[in-house]
């Protein structure tokens, strides 16, 4: 798709040297020489970016720019910059250009800003479409295939009362689903109780489940009522289920069985109705051939299964899911602006520990950042902070710089001439780092 530019400069030899490389390069290129022509422009023409020089023959730079993104927002507008008016392009990004470019013009520079400057606003225009069409449901983000297959597993297992295992990566959104079916299901005017299997202590568990009478041990000083019990008529989790006591599971299952319970130094059966949701992000069968879970069990939990796959493997929904972040964290502490290159390091990043990890390291950086444009050191900063402190300096260093030029090297697809520029090194330096470094570009 061709996209269309604005060039404002009164200039004129400078208009048509851009216009030239532009049209070089695919863009359909209109060209203006003031302030007024600029405005008109954006209000008659669908534009996809605009280079606005700040000093203009009829009008202040700042308030051509101001009036342009009061006609379209979204449009990036890249500000040309003279000598004496740095500090003006300064601002100019500060309220909402999208980057400032200093003159005599580099025609690399001006490509990659531009390339750039497009990218996020086509990124913009993707997650609007993702927003309207209803992608974000549940309290998920989720434009990929394998999120648009949960979503309707969700929707599946919430029409009736069978047993669902919900498997997945720690920090992958094991308990949103659970919360969702609940919340989708006819018991959701009823308790949603997760029991986290992990961090109840094992001589804990069978009293925090079924409860216990006052006077069943030393302790008891008055009747407690159980999780299970709790949990009449709605949902309850049992979340990392694997972690459960073994000793504890045949009394769980016999529950299972009929949803009759008795308190510890009870004699009175109590009858419950309660929908089981389980998670875990453990392999059962393989603890049932370790002889930690019980295979019974295991199959009375497992009647309908959903798997939440990482997000290394729906990177789909990586973007949106930084959009989402993003927007709630501007509102939080204090707008900010992910660069270019960050989003493109977001994008390859395995993120070990799944949405959990993203999140975190979206609002760290929003906690720490100390300028608004938000730079690929910053992020890794954030990432490599932990590991940093557990290694030597020269160590820390190196993985540093060589995470650094791969994803610069990635960012102008291997062009070490344009990556040599970014970096402010010589050529031939640069490639004694990747053949040092052992960088390799797939």
């Amino acid at each position: 798709m061709m996209r269309n530019i604005l060039i404002v400069d009164d200039d004129i030899n400078i208009r048509e040297t851009l216009k030239e490389i532009l049209e070089e390069n695919g863009y359909i290129v209109s060209i203006g020489g003031t302030g007024r022509e600029a405005i008109l422009c954006c209000k008659n023409d669908k534009l996809d970016g605009v280079l606005l020089d700040l000093r203009l023959p009829d009008m202040d730079g700042i308030e051509v720019l101001r009036e342009i993104l009061h006609v379209n927002r979204e449009v990036p507008v890249i500000v040309i910059s003279a000598f004496g008016t740095i500090d003006k392009a300064v601002e100019a990004v500060k309220m909402g250009a999208y980057d400032f470019i200093e003159k005599p013009l580099q025609e690399e520079k001006l490509l990659i800003t531009l390339r750039n400057a497009l990218g996020q606003k086509i990124l913009k225009e993707e997650l609007k479409e993702i927003r309207e069409s209803g992608f974000s449901k549940y309290g998920m983000i989720g434009v990929s295939s394998d999120m648009q297959k949960v979503f309707h597993s969700i929707e599946q297992a919430a029409s009736n009362n069978a047993p669902v295992l919900i498997t997945g990566e720690s920090g992958a959104g094991k308990e949103l689903v659970a919360r969702a079916i609940h919340n989708l299901s006819k018991r959701d005017k009823w308790p949603f109780i997760p029991i986290n299997c992990s961090s109840i202590p094992e001589n804990l568990f069978e009293s925090e489940l079924f409860g216990y009478e006052k006077g069943a041990f030393t302790d008891a000083k008055q009747k407690k009522i159980g999780k299970l019990e709790k949990a009449d008529g709605g949902t309850v989790l049992f979340d990392e289920i694997g972690d459960m006591p073994l000793l504890l599971q045949p009394k769980l299952l016999r529950w299972m069985e009929d949803g009759k319970l008795e308190r510890i130094g009870g004699i009175k059966v109590i009858k419950t109705d309660v929908r089981i949701i389980s998670s875990t992000n453990q392999n059962l069968k393989n603890l049932i051939k370790e002889k930690k879970f019980r295979n019974d069990l295991y199959y009375r939990i497992n009647t309908l299964y959903i798997r939440i796959p990482p997000l290394r493997e729906r990177r789909d929904d990586i973007l949106p899911l930084i959009d989402f972040y993003k927007s709630w964290f501007d509102k939080k502490y204090k707008p900010h602006i992910l660069s270019q290159s960050a989003i493109n390091f977001f994008t390859g990043y395995p993120f070990p520990g799944n949405v959990r990890e993203l999140r975190s390291i979206i609002e760290r950086l929003w906690v720490t950042a100390r300028n608004e444009i938000i730079e690929l050191t910053d992020v890794f900063t954030i990432i490599e902070r932990e590991k940093m402190v557990k290694k030597p300096l020269r160590s820390a260093r190196k993985e540093f710089e060589k995470r650094y030029i791969y994803e610069i090297l990635k960012e102008v697809d291997g062009n070490i001439a344009r990556a040599s520029q970014i970096l402010g090194i010589e050529r031939t330096n640069l490639y004694r780092k990747i053949r040092n470094l052992g960088i390799k570009l797939k």
